[in-house]
């Protein structure tokens, strides 16, 4: 970055002098003009030195304060007074004192130097730099094209990104995930990690806006200053580069620095591009795979290992099943305003990651698939005992927990234990139904095993006959009847009054009616029925009967 520090160094300005505004000598320079008319701001671009003798205005000094506050304004970088004594005799303390409180440093040059002498100098100054910055920048891009031709990995690139601008740095992808990191201290990494995602929403939250405006985001965190630079081609994002720009609030990013993010993080759309591609192809390998396992679309278990083992999965050892399934997808796009898909996306974008660092830190020889709105965990085990029941219901719980934080409600299935891979479409079978059921009888977000289902499953069966509907209609018929002759709620009241025990103030309270009304209630039950329903063996039949209306629905 070349500054009006640099500039009274270079040519006649070396004989120039300081007068007021020092606050200013790091201002950048970009360019040098002249200027003698003090409102032509539309010409004022920013980082501007700007050379004047204040002819037009010798003897106006609100003129001349004015010229001072629109470079403030505008971030021009200085100026330079010419012939001073010739026209302008002397600045007044008005413009001086202005100078300094602003920030705008004012130079005069030695009288009788010409405006081409200060300026032929700068700008050969300027353009030399521009070219060292073009050919760093070609030497970087050449870097960068070798890496990438050479099939190097993310990791490569953060490595050569972090030895050339010499900074830590650190890379997430779009689902938050530290893919890489180099001189980065290690007790950042979580609070960069939440940074990261607030700084992508923001990016997302702006695609409307102008690309350039979602790049930068600058943090300081545990006394520490990082940037947060999105990785963007056309319009997509791709991740967040970080880098740790200084330590105790000091500013040591150089533009030509910056440059190099730039590039780079091109260079790391180009990569997470070919990472995304390779991982769309294994999703669909995995799927495939799944599907066929699940159905048992193979002639031998041999197949099965074989078949496996190209997609990286070992299926030596697996000896239980479990799922997790989203409840009521359709009800919760609706409610979240999205579509399937998007509810589909968010699951394999945003939740599946967390699922997958749950699966793995719990033993890394699980194996974990997603298909559609189900994720698939084949738990790892060297012998079979109940201990592998203990840690699917503990994986179980905490993907029950995770639910919650996700937004997102999730039902686990555990199957029973199986020894061989032949067996996996069983258990399969036995998940889905115990998800099934088990949202029935116990509602969503739970951890449901098969082996406790018990006579559920027969229960199941028999309340999708046409012989259960009879007896159902034959045994509450009177009074469903009875509520709808009279609008009443007699049936509901029943099916509090037995799910809770008969605890009137329970009922009561669902209801939001008072106790005594539930009592009357009760007896009224009673005397419609002709006896009573809340004693055996009449209470267990009505028991069955409500529990198969729920297995119906």
């Amino acid at each position: 970055m070349f500054t009006v520090r640099d500039a009274l160094k270079i040519g006649e300005l070396k004989r120039g002098k300081l007068v007021s505004g020092s606050l200013g000598l790091d201002n950048p320079i970009s360019t040098v003009s002249v200027i003698e008319v003090p409102h032509a701001t539309k010409w004022l671009k920013g980082n501007e030195l700007f050379i004047s003798a204040f002819y037009a205005i010798l003897d106006n000094v609100e003129s001349q304060l004015e010229l001072i506050k629109n470079m403030y304004k505008y971030k021009a970088a200085g100026l330079v007074i010419c012939h001073m004594g010739i026209w302008l005799k002397r600045l007044d303390q008005e413009v001086l004192d202005l100078s300094n409180e602003l920030g705008v440093p004012i130079i005069i040059a030695p009288p009788n130097v010409a405006y081409a002498d200060i300026i032929v100098p700068l700008l050969d100054e300027l353009l030399k730099r521009e070219t060292n910055k073009l050919k760093y920048c070609l030497k970087v891009q050449n870097e960068l094209e070798k890496l990438i031709l050479g099939g190097k990995e993310i990791h490569d690139l953060v490595i050569m990104l972090g030895d050339t601008i010499n900074k830590g740095i650190a890379v997430f992808d779009v689902n938050n995930i530290c893919i890489s990191e180099t001189n980065i201290p290690k007790e950042d990494i979580e609070i960069l990690k939440n940074t990261a995602r607030e700084c992508l929403e923001m990016s997302f939250s702006r695609k409307d806006k102008n690309i350039e405006d979602n790049i930068f985001h600058i943090r300081t965190l545990n006394g520490k200053q990082y940037l947060f630079y999105s990785i963007v081609a056309d319009k997509d994002y791709y991740g967040v580069i970080v880098i740790l720009i200084s330590k105790n609030g000091e500013k040591t990013l150089s533009n030509e620095s910056l440059l190099v993010v730039k590039q780079a993080s091109i260079a790391f759309a180009l990569m997470f591009t070919k990472k995304k591609r390779m991982e769309q192809m294994e999703d669909v390998l995995k799927r495939d795979f799944l599907a066929d396992l699940i159905t048992w679309n193979f002639t031998n278990e041999k197949d099965v290992i074989i078949r496996a083992r190209n997609i990286g999965w070992n299926l030596s050892d697996k000896h239980l099943l479990i799922i997790a399934n989203i409840d009521n997808i359709n009800n919760i796009s609706s409610a979240r305003n999205e579509t399937f898909e998007d509810t589909n996306i968010y699951l394999k974008n945003r939740v599946y990651p967390l699922v997958v660092d749950l699966v793995k830190d719990e033993n890394k020889e699980n194996i974990i698939g997603l298909r559609s709105d189900t994720i698939v965990i084949l738990l790892h085990s060297d012998k079979v005992s109940e201990e592998l029941i203990g840690r699917a219901k503990k994986l179980g719980n905490k993907i029950i927990d995770l639910s919650y934080k996700v937004n997102l409600s999730i039902t686990v299935g555990i199957s029973n234990i199986f020894y061989c891979v032949n067996e996996i479409p069983q258990s399969y079978n036995e998940v889905t139904k115990a998800i099934k059921i088990g949202r029935k009888i116990y509602g969503n977000r739970k951890v449901i095993l098969y082996n406790n289902l018990g006579f559920f499953t027969l229960l199941s069966k028999l309340a999708n006959t046409c012989e259960w509907r009879d007896i159902q209609k034959s045994m509450l018929s009177k009074l469903y009847e009875y509520d709808k002759a009279n609008n009443t709620e007699l049936m509901l009241t029943f099916k509090y009054l037995l799910e809770y025990e008969e605890e009137t103030s329970k009922v009561a309270e669902k209801l939001f009616i008072h106790n005594n009304t539930v009592l009357y209630r009760k007896e009224r039950i009673i005397e419609i029925l002709g006896y009573n329903p809340f004693e055996n063996p009449y209470k267990l039949n009505f028991e069955i009967a409500l529990l198969l209306d729920k297995l119906v629905k």
